[in-house]
């Protein structure tokens, strides 16, 4: 009976860890891809940050982010290259970057004191250059397809047209939203499709539809939460006839070819008979 009582007192003071401080190994390295510009928020962990629980970010070392071990403090590093870009959730601990830069990569430490234990974490970001807008051209009343990028999970996808970033399509998985807009002027109004990896198709397209599309891609993990946008920029030209036109054409041409041709060698099978 001391046994069990004492193997019951172990087993709850394990679940008391795991439930104030998080699953948490110490000495673990995660590896975080952002592209510049976008944002990414590291995760501590920590579903509730106790009243004796301290937290601390470094970047390379230097220290940037901080909670007292009371509470009293939260600190945020107010000068440097993270001026204005820094957030730190008073709740978890959790580290938000915004507006992020290639200068921003290097290795982010996160260091939990508390009775409990001292565990460590460390991710390793790399912030890709941010491409320019990619050009799409295309002939006024075909169909196009602007391609998410498949190397990010897409846990969140919104796409944007125009200056004023009128929302167009929006994927949520966790919500279960799948649904598209008719845009500025419902001029997009039954011309949308959007597929399960985000791609967003405009049918019967207009000169008017030309300008900047953008999508935001937010990846979510236990880890860390990242947001990446692409953009595309399409210009819509005028045409007398669409490519599907044309094509018609081409067929309708070539079977009147072809009908030209019977006709003549059965006329010419029929000369030769008289």
């Amino acid at each position: 009976m001391q046994l069990y009582n004492k193997m019951k007192s172990t087993l709850t003071f394990v679940l008391f860890q795991l439930f104030t401080i998080g699953v948490f190994v110490d000495g673990n390295e995660e590896s975080v891809s952002v592209t510049e510009g976008g944002s990414v928020t590291l995760k501590s962990g920590v579903t509730e940050i106790q009243t004796d629980d301290g937290i601390e970010w470094r970047f390379n070392g230097t220290r940037i982010a901080k909670i007292s071990s009371d509470s009293s403090e939260i600190w945020v590093k107010p000068d440097g290259p993270f001026r204005d870009r820094l957030q730190l959730d008073s709740q978890t601990g959790d580290l938000k970057i915004s507006n992020i830069r290639t200068t921003d990569s290097g290795k982010y430490k996160l260091l939990i004191s508390s009775p409990r234990g001292s565990p460590e974490m460390t991710f390793s970001v790399k912030v890709v250059p941010a491409a320019a807008a990619k050009p799409v051209s295309v002939l006024e009343g075909d169909s196009v397809t602007l391609h998410t990028d498949p190397t990010y999970i897409h846990n969140v996808i919104q796409w944007r047209y125009g200056q004023q970033k009128s929302p167009v399509a929006e994927i949520n998985r966790t919500a279960g939203n799948f649904k598209t807009y008719d845009g500025p002027d419902e001029r997009f109004r039954g011309r949308l499709k959007l597929d399960q990896t985000g791609s967003l198709t405009i049918t019967n397209i207009g000169t008017r539809d030309s300008g900047l599309y953008e999508v935001e891609i937010i990846s979510t993990s236990s880890r860390y939460t990242t947001h990446h946008t692409q953009s595309f920029s399409v210009t819509v030209r005028e045409s007398g006839w669409s490519s599907a036109a044309v094509a018609g054409i081409v067929v309708g041409g070539v079977l009147l070819v072809a009908a030209g041709v019977v006709i003549y060698y059965r006329c010419k099978k029929s000369r030769a008979r008289h």
